[in-house]
């Protein structure tokens, strides 16, 4: 993308932005990077670069730490390693060590993670280090840069000897100095080194009296440095072993080096991967702080911005304590209406809505996600036409108007149809009425090369234009008119008043002045402007009435949707108090049935007349018919859904079949036929004669142990219940009585569906079953089973 001028691009404010990212730049690379930084105007580059940048910023969000450290910038090292023979210091090797641990670190974490960051994994991914380098370095260097002893089996010797000749060197040292103060030719102070030489201080009329050599004097002149004789050979023999030590630090240092250059290719790309990663780790963390969002890239010319917030007016409000923001805009620029014409009042915002635009774009161009709603759309233009500000030269004799000329002129030149003009108070600095014509000629010129292009004014002539041009159309910032203050609000499709009679009026001009301007402005003009006011007034009222209307509907649909919710519930219910109550009177007439059987067969056994066997089968027939009139009464009660009218008829589903006498669970639904297991067996029927009573049910198990005294019949009790979305309180309060049923019924094992979460459930739910002194143990089920979403409880 080129910008004209290429002042253009401070003028829009992007000085700021480079500024932030350049403050959270890691390394010497990236700040290389970004003062190579270019405006691409590659759509595949621009969407490259972004999903870079934005996957990173999802990484510093929702993600573990990213391994991402300060590293020199190694390519100085590099340059040096052409001839054999040349070493790196090991401080220098350390810090290529410290790069190339710092981009292994890099491309593991994104390898790991390369389904969920692509694009990231990319910048790594062609990047194959020799893994021995780091450890090879680590172990010859110490931390300080110096060579370990254990960097060569050679140099481990020779320090070694020379650690010893040292002790010896000190012994001898201090006993030469003891002898020469016993003596009292010794001068104050303790044995030192002199030109590599250990020497002890003598007094200087005493040197002839010591035996050694002298090496230095003292800046007073009373002290001299002998080097006892008896110390001159451990003194050669430590000088030979220094030599020795350095010859082998080179020669350990050069095949450090050497190791380094076998890797000069793959170190040169991880030094310009790690500056490139370093700079969308910046731009990360600043679009972060703006809230900054990937819009959609389009291929075709045009903007639609949603919500969409000035960056440097953002990022300002960030940085300082004041509890403001960013007053949002929304801007729609096809081909239909590419010239896009601002009017309003001074100071109320059309200049921050025109830098909006241009710093999105030239946002978008480096990489960088933008503040504003992600449904927001942008086309990366080729060529940025700015005319921002005054240029007048008095050295190039140039006026304000003239300079403003000269920058439309370029565009007028060479703009094309992926071109975006970018121009605040077109034409101004003039006469206004041959300012505005000639204005409205530069715009229709512009707007017929197919450009994409956002101009402020004042000018009526323009606004009267953007109703009747095809290509034209007319936005402005709204104004209070009951307090004659600005609410930077964007408004496109209406043309704004510049309000200068009443802002006068604010700011306390004489009201006579004041009357006398609307007099020489005129009727007809001055009533074009309280058209527009009123026109202006009228479409907020619109907006706030519409504001209103949609809270409110809004606030309808939610209502809606609790009752349904409620109507469903309660339906529900009912069906599953009707399945009970069936269920029941089944129960008590097979009971009823049994107990006639019982009777007769007692009576037979009896061997009691026919007369009293006839009399008891009447009384417990009778009692059966009351019991048959009772379930039909308690069924047909709260009648039934008809399966089709509402709900359809599935495997597992409670119902009964024509008028409620048999009921059972539906085992096969197959060509409008439907099996039910009723009783001990099964019937099929026409799916219209069945009505649904509830749903599928939980499984239960029925132990039935008959005691040898008593026959008593344990209760029935559930295996499993659930109770995901419950909460605790309400969670326990199932949770106890289904233990006690479990219990009761002499069950070995029981589970609970509680689902995974945060955990909060299944803590409070394994708590309270360690109270209890029945339960033997509490643990996750299987994962085939559900995992640690299920508690599977063994009962003593």
């Amino acid at each position: 993308m080129h910008v004209f001028p290429e002042t253009g691009i401070d003028r829009l404010g992007f000085s700021v932005i480079l500024e932030k990212i350049s403050d959270y730049l890691k390394t010497d690379q990236g700040r290389v990077a970004l003062s190579n930084l270019t405006l691409s105007a590659s759509i595949e580059e621009v969407r490259r670069k972004l999903s870079i940048t934005y996957e990173v910023q999802t990484a510093q969000e929702f993600d573990d730490p990213v391994p991402h450290s300060d590293v020199a910038d190694i390519f100085p090292y590099l340059d040096r390693l052409g001839p054999e023979g040349v070493f790196l210091d090991g401080e220098e090797l350390l810090e290529i060590r410290a790069l190339v641990i710092t981009i292994s670190a890099l491309q593991k974490y994104y390898s790991s993670r390369s389904a969920k960051y692509p694009d990231t994994f990319s910048l790594f991914e062609e990047i194959f280090l020799d893994t021995s380098v780091p450890d090879e370095l680590g172990r010859c260097l110490e931390p300080d840069g110096s060579v370990s002893a254990s960097a060569s089996p050679e140099l481990r010797r020779v320090r070694k000897e020379k650690e010893s000749a040292e002790r010896s060197l000190q012994r001898v040292l201090a006993r030469e100095f003891s002898k020469a103060g016993a003596a009292g030719h010794a001068a104050e102070g303790q044995p030192t080194i002199r030109a590599g030489r250990h020497v002890i201080p003598v007094r200087v009329e005493a040197k002839r009296k010591v035996n050694g050599f002298v090496h230095d004097v003292s800046s007073s002149g009373l002290t001299v440095f002998v080097e006892p004789a008896a110390c001159l050979d451990l003194n050669n023999e430590i000088r030979t072993l220094e030599a020795k030590e350095r010859t082998e630090i080179i020669k350990v240092l050069t095949r450090l080096t050497h190791l380094v250059r076998t890797n000069k290719t793959a170190l040169s790309r991880a030094s310009n991967a790690i500056g490139e990663y370093d700079l969308h780790h910046a731009m990360a963390v600043v679009s972060r702080s703006i809230s900054g969002v990937v819009p959609v890239i389009r291929e075709e010319p045009g903007f639609k911005i949603v919500g969409g917030r000035n960056p440097a007016l953002a990022l300002f409000f960030v940085r300082s304590s004041e509890d403001r923001s960013v007053v949002p805009m929304d801007l729609e620029m096809f081909d239909d209406n590419r010239t896009i014409i601002v009017s309003g009042p001074n100071a109320g915002g059309k200049t921050v809505a025109l830098k909006t635009l241009g710093l999105c774009v030239l946002m978008l161009a480096v990489g960088m996600p933008v503040p504003a709603d992600a449904s927001s759309e942008f086309s990366i233009p080729t060529k940025l036409f700015v005319d921002i500000g005054d240029d007048q030269s008095l050295e190039e004799d140039l006026s304000s108007y003239s300079s403003h000329l000269s920058r439309m002129k370029k565009a007028l030149d060479t703009a094309d149809a992926n071109s975006l003009v970018l121009v605040d108070e077109i034409g101004a600095a003039t006469d206004p009425d041959q300012g505005s014509a000639i204005a409205l000629a530069m715009l229709q010129q512009l707007t017929d090369k197919g450009c994409m292009t956002f101009v402020t004014t004042h000018f009526g002539r323009l606004k009267a234009a953007a109703e009747s041009h095809q290509y034209f159309c007319n936005a402005s910032m709204e104004f209070d008119t009951d307090e004659l203050a600005p609410t930077y609000r964007f408004e496109q499709g209406l043309p704004g008043s510049s309000y200068a009679m009443e802002i006068a009026g604010r700011v306390g001009l004489n009201s006579d002045v004041v009357e006398s301007a609307r007099m020489i402005l005129g009727d007809q003009e001055y009533t074009v402007e309280e058209l527009i006011v009123k026109l202006e007034r009228s479409q907020r009222e619109s907006d706030q009435l519409r504001i209103r209307l949609d809270a409110e509907l809004r606030a309808a649909t939610a209502t809606r949707k609790e009752l349904d919710s409620k109507l469903a519930k309660h339906k529900e219910d009912a069906a599953s108090i009707r399945y009970k109550a069936v269920a029941e009177s089944q129960k008590l007439l097979r009971e009823s049935r049994a107990r006639i059987e019982n009777t007769i067969r007692e009576i037979r056994e009896a061997e009691a007349e026919k007369k009293a066997t006839r009399a008891a089968r009447s009384e417990l027939e009778a009692f059966a018919e009351r019991v048959e009139k009772t379930r039909q009464d308690q069924s047909s009660g709260a009648p039934a859904v008809r399966t089709g009218e509402h709900e359809s008829i599935s495997v597992g589903d409670r119902v009964v079949i024509d008028d409620g006498s048999t009921s059972g669970e539906v085992l096969e639904v197959k060509k409008g036929r439907v099996t039910v297991a009723a009783g001990t067996g099964k019937v099929t029927v026409k799916q219209e004669r069945v009505r649904k009573v509830g749903g599928k049910q939980e499984q239960q198990v029925h132990i039935r142990t008959t005691s040898s005294t008593t026959g008593a019949i344990r209760p029935a009790a559930r295996i499993r219940i659930d109770v995901r979305g419950n909460r605790v309180e309400e969670a326990l309060s199932s949770v106890v009585p289904f233990v006690d049923d479990a219990v009761a019924a002499g069950l070995d094992e029981i589970s609970i569906l509680h689902g995974t979460g945060t955990g909060a459930l299944r803590n409070a739910i394994r708590e309270y079953l360690q109270t209890r002194r029945d339960v033997t143990s509490v643990g996750d089920a299987d994962w085939e089973s559900g995992g640690p979403g299920v508690t599977v409880i063994r009962l003593d």
